[in-house]
């Protein structure tokens, strides 16, 4: 099998943000497949604990931000500032997220609400 290499370039200077090997259809189908094979098992968690996994990841996006909005500037191009407030909209979305499923799932029966 010949692997293509993936080259992401910054374009406001071109320069080389990183490089890694393309993956096949059949490896990204075994992806989606494990994925959702897990789903059933992430479901079944206490809402609380999700809630604790989602209020972790908003955190780490927050540690990082100059890190990630660094990244952001690279792959895309656009002004750091503007990066950063795409960051701080990711960590603000786990809080609505979280209070929208309270809101409209906090006495839902009968079936299947995902967060």
């Amino acid at each position: 099998m010949i692997m293509s290499v993936l080259n992401s370039i910054n374009p406001s200077n071109g320069s080389l943000v990183w490089s890694g090997n393309a993956t096949d259809a059949e490896s990204i189908s075994a992806f989606v497949q494990a994925a959702r094979r897990i789903l059933p098992e992430w479901a079944s968690r206490p809402v609380e604990e999700r809630e604790l996994i989602l209020r972790k990841f908003a955190e780490v996006l927050k540690e990082r931000t100059l890190e990630i909005s660094t990244l952001i500037s690279r792959e895309i191009g656009k002004p750091l500032w503007e990066s950063k407030t795409e960051v701080a909209a990711m960590v603000g979305k786990v809080d609505i997220s979280i209070r929208a499923h309270r809101e409209r799932c906090s006495e839902f029966v009968g079936g299947k609400a995902v967060t």
